[in-house]
């Protein structure tokens, strides 16, 4: 529904009537409209009388997007993050009331289509340090000072600290690849928005951060550290963590590791469940039990890993992340493959101590797959690379009794083990198995649409998706 100009033909009477009514109704009326489509109809809605002003605020909701076209047969106009931010900014100081209906904030990078400012930068300064006066009482004044002199020189950075500030009430933030990466000013704010919500008295209707629920931030430059999501985990009302190129520290092993969390805070042990992606991951596998440790009730966990430039390029085992912190887990999608043999060739750095000399530990693998059977409860999605297991066999006796898709990434293109992976749902084990799909590795394989579909759905995708990524397709009725 998508009718800006209706409340200017109402007559004056009806809209007298209608203030008349509860306010439970009319929110009833409210609720029919669409926040983001019909934002200039509840714009004057509030304009009718404070009764409305009252019911209609809740439902003003401005996105703020980079990306979207003019018409259906336009491409997509795609321009930097910090043109956007360079914007929105110049935006807020303009009308810094504005800033408590920014619900979302949304920006495809990598074209250089660059916005220039036509105000002087001393007009700026003044605008900039006027908006962030009355607004981030947990900010220090000497961080908000340099946030400003950075802001001057286009430094993303310093925009995006400014934006979470100002819009204390933002819902989503997706910025997949900030412009030169994360720097100081946005993990203050972070640091800031943590200590706040820390702490009873400082915390309040203007917390920072306070009402965000979904997070998508990638730093492909310096990348982004453990620090960095465990400051964006202690946000009260996440639901959706997208991080990309997070590892244990930065590239420049700048940022020390964070000591491991304590007890969930008392404001947190209401949140719901998370679902976390990690693109291009760094961590190791004590990173990942620190940051799961973190999450509360992971619901969903994917990741993509990389390998960076270290050589031989060995796999770290997750299997004690997934046992301590895993079991709330309904999907699980772990991709290795970037490393030379997954987990085959990862050191064991923590061999289990057994007092039979004679005995040997259990292998990486081992633990891996000991890991996933203990995810019995609640998984019924698992992806994971071949090398992450020796035989089909040893896999069968690893799936969990609640598994109800399996996918398997790289199969070797000659591979001849076809009668084991259909014999994986033929045992006791996992009795609720509905498809196993095995993607090969193949030149030039276009998995894209596959990746996506799991990425977004949670779920395999449809069967011409799966075949038109080189996959073997075994479904059990």
């Amino acid at each position: 529904m998508s009718l800006p100009n209706q409340v200017d033909s109402i007559p004056n009477t009806e809209l007298s009537s209608m203030d008349s009514l509860p306010e439970e109704i009319l929110a009833g009326v409210m609720d029919k409209l669409d926040r983001k489509a019909d934002v200039s109809t509840i714009l004057s809605l509030r304009g009718v009388s404070r009764k409305w002003c009252r019911v209609a605020t809740p439902y003003v909701h401005i996105a703020v997007q980079n990306y979207q076209p003019r018409t259906a047969n336009d491409q997509w106009n795609f321009h930097r993050s910090t043109d956007l931010l360079c914007y929105l900014c110049w935006k807020l100081a303009q009308k810094p009331h504005l800033s408590r209906f920014v619900k979302e904030v949304a920006s495809r990078p990598w074209k250089d289509t660059r916005w220039k400012s036509a105000v002087a930068k001393a007009d700026l300064r003044v605008r900039y340090r006027e908006a962030l006066a009355g607004a981030g009482h947990g900010v220090p004044d000497d961080a908000k000072d340099s946030i400003v002199a950075e802001m001057l020189c286009d430094a993303g950075d310093a925009l995006l600290a400014f934006v979470l500030i100002l819009c204390t009430d933002i819902e989503a933030l997706m910025i997949p690849a900030l412009d030169r990466g994360c720097g100081p000013r946005t993990r203050q704010v972070l640091r800031c928005a943590r200590a706040q919500l820390e702490n009873p008295l400082r915390d309040g209707p203007g917390a920072i951060l306070g009402a965000i629920r979904y997070v998508q931030l990638g730093d492909y430059v310096n990348g982004l550290c453990l620090a960095d999501a465990l400051d964006v985990l202690a946000l009260p009302r996440l639901q959706h963590l997208e991080l990309g190129n997070l590892g244990d520290t930065t590239v420049d092993g700048n940022q020390p590791l964070p000591p491991f969390p304590e007890n969930p805070k008392p404001y947190l042990r209401n949140r719901g469940p998370i679902d976390i992606t990690l693109e291009s991951c760094r961590l190791s596998s004590k990173g990942l039990t620190t940051l799961l440790s973190a999450c509360g009730r992971p619901r969903s966990l994917f990741i993509k890993m990389r390998t960076g430039n270290v050589r031989p390029s060995r796999a770290p085992c997750f299997a004690e992340a997934l046992e301590l912190y895993g079991q709330s887990l309904e999907f699980l999608y772990l991709d290795t493959t970037a490393f030379e043999n997954g987990l085959s060739s990862a050191a064991d750095s923590t061999p289990t101590p057994t007092p039979d000399l004679d005995s040997q530990p259990p292998t990486p693998s081992a633990r891996f797959l000991r890991a996933i059977s203990s995810l019995s409860t609640n998984l019924k999605f698992l992806a994971l690379s071949r090398a992450d297991f020796r035989t089909p066999e040893d896999l069968r006796d690893a799936l969990p009794t609640s598994l109800r898709e399996l996918l398997i990434l790289e199969i070797p293109e000659d591979f001849r083990h076809a009668g084991g992976y259909r014999s994986l749902a033929r045992g006791p084990l996992a009795p609720n198995l509905q498809r196993v799909v095995c993607q090969r590795s193949v030149g030039l394989t276009d998995a894209s649409a596959m990746y996506e579909s799991c990425v977004r759905d949670r779920k395999l995708p449809s069967t011409r998706v799966l075949e038109r990524s080189h996959s073997t397709i075994i479904t059990y009725m």
